[in-house]
């Protein structure tokens, strides 16, 4: 039986969580806002971005990554759990403002 190999990941990641600053044209500094690569996450299905977090856990845990890129790899984690977590979070709100109206509190007497 052959070893399976390792799929290599490209990961669109950016190095930075905060703003980042590039050389314009002008030669003054362009800022990106930090919601650029939010917006790629924001993009994505509950479900795609979770399977992009178990591939980039996979990723770490196997630690064939260069440290850099592993930073990279994990700054992007992070914003895809914090994502993840936001989610899921109004989603139990909108389940416990459903089952009220279905099922409203019992007055206290």
């Amino acid at each position: 039986m052959e070893p399976l190999e390792k799929p290599q990941t490209q990961l669109p990641i950016s190095h930075s969580t905060s703003e980042q600053s590039s050389a314009g044209a002008n030669g003054k500094p362009n800022k990106e806002p930090k919601d650029t690569q939010d917006s790629s996450i924001k993009d994505l299905s509950f479900k795609e971005a979770s399977t992009e977090l178990e591939g980039i856990v996979r990723s770490l845990e196997a630690g064939d990554m260069e440290l850099e890129q592993s930073l990279i790899a994990y700054r992007h984690g992070v914003e895809l759990v914090k994502n993840l977590s936001m989610r899921l979070e109004k989603a139990e709100q909108e389940v416990s403002t459903l089952t009220a109206e279905i099922f409203p509190p019992e007055a206290k007497e």
